[in-house]
């Protein structure tokens, strides 16, 4: 059964829901959507029975949001109220989706997550052309009838086969090996591996562009909707991943329950910050915990549960058991969390972190169990002050706390030249 998308707008706003009707064409032909508003209305019937009559019955209701429509007292006071009720009662999901700039703070549906990313209008000049923010608006609405709940495991899995996801494993019982508590070492590791981005839709999805447009990039320069950007979040820490694994495993339990049973039997053990999106690195206890995972590629499941979950895009690597884990830091990853380990040493030496300020991260060393960064200060009272009574171990000690492995920290004074060999 298709799912209902009733649209509430002002007229005044009929060209920006004409060109995203363009843009959902192509769900409507794979029959995963039914689309409705008022010029569906047939001469002679009733008009505002009818626009009640889909109103109650439409799964996603698509606040189209504008100037005009927050002066409408028929959109705002009966429209909109009416969709935020039913969606308050886990009746219908409501999206509100930002045309042009208008104030709206304090509105009822001011705290749902709307689109396109971070609420910027479809009109904003940051786009380029229009047509990228009813792509990134498309892909928002997508994920929305993925996770509504009317929908069966068998239409669940047509939509992730339309998203080029891998659908769930076949329902059967789990696995009889019983889980430990013992967690290796934290560490973050570096070892490249494919990307596996969150929605690898191709261009079909796309509409033809009109006359003037330019051509809009690939899907992958889209970030995923309802989905915070990386740069507008903190690094990813172990600890966090751990707190809700087990709202993953339940996340990916909807997909395949045979998957979230496997993933009882694995541990979080490291993070790797690629600047882009963290890769969550997860150790299987048995190998055939592993071998199960590996196969068919169901660790996507598990991406889209973090991704979820966790509100940014993420990636996983996984582990057989055994494998000896080696830390790696990238000099760039210890530069961008450079202010976070100067406010955890000023939990232990306000002094020390603020002589940190006036020290440049110079280069990262991996060796056998531990990185050392090296560090050169900018002048020679700031290296002499650090260097004392060993103040650098309070650098060690949140460098360790920061990137959940052992740090070491070698201090340069202002001038020396750089030896990596030494």
């Amino acid at each position: 059964m298709p799912v209902e998308i009733f649209f509430c707008y002002a007229h005044e706003d009929k060209k920006y829901l004409k060109k995203l009707k363009k843009h959902l064409t192509p769900l409507q032909r794979e029959n995963l959507i039914h689309i409705w508003h008022d010029v569906n209305i047939s001469p002679g019937a009733e008009w505002e029975e009818e626009i009640y009559k889909h109103l109650n019955t439409a799964h996603i209701i698509l606040l189209l949001i504008s100037p005009d429509f927050m002066a409408s007292e028929y959109c705002y006071s009966k429209e909109m109220l009416r969709a935020m009720a039913r969606h308050n009662q886990g009746e219908a999901q409501v999206i509100p989706i930002f045309l042009r700039p208008t104030h709206w703070k304090g509105a009822p549906f001011g705290k749902l997550q709307a689109l396109p990313t971070n609420a910027k209008p479809i009109t904003d000049p940051s786009w380029v052309t229009q047509d990228r923010a009813f792509v990134n608006v498309v892909t928002g609405i997508l994920m929305a009838i993925e996770q509504l709940p009317m929908r069966s495991s068998e239409t669940a899995e047509t939509i992730l086969m339309k998203l080029g996801k891998t659908p769930g494993v076949p329902l059967i019982e789990t696995t009889d090996a019983a889980p430990t508590s013992t967690q290796p070492q934290l560490s973050v590791i570096s070892t490249p591996t494919p990307s596996s981005p969150l929605v690898p839709v191709g261009k079909e999805i796309l509409p033809a562009l009109e006359e003037g447009e330019q051509e809009p990039p690939d899907w992958d320069d889209f970030p995923p909707p309802i989905v915070n950007p990386k740069n507008n979040l903190p690094p990813l820490t172990v600890g966090q991943v751990k707190s809700s694994w087990d709202r993953v495993v339940k996340r990916v339990k909807q997909r395949g329950p045979t998957t979230a049973a496997m993933l009882k039997y694995y541990n979080i053990v490291g993070i790797e910050d690629t600047g882009e999106e963290p890769i969550i690195i997860i150790q299987a206890q048995k190998q055939g915990h592993y071998n199960y995972v590996h196969e068919n590629d169901r660790s996507k499941d598990i991406e889209w549960a973090l991704t979820t979950e966790l509100g940014q895009k993420c990636r996983v690597r996984l582990v057989p058991p055994g494998t000896s884990l080696e830390p790696h830091l990238f000099l760039q990853l210890v530069q961008e969390r450079w202010d976070s380990v100067v406010k955890r040493v000023k939990q232990r030496s306000p002094t020390t972190a603020a002589m940190l300020k006036y020290y440049d991260i110079v280069d990262v060393e991996n060796m056998a169990g531990q990185s050392v960064v090296v560090i050169q200060a900018q002048k020679q009272g700031h290296y002499n002050y650090v260097h004392e009574n060993d103040r650098s171990k309070d650098v060690e000690w949140a460098l360790t706390i920061e990137f959940g492995q052992n740090c070491k920290a070698r201090l340069l004074p202002p001038g020396t030249p750089f030896d990596p060999s030494v």
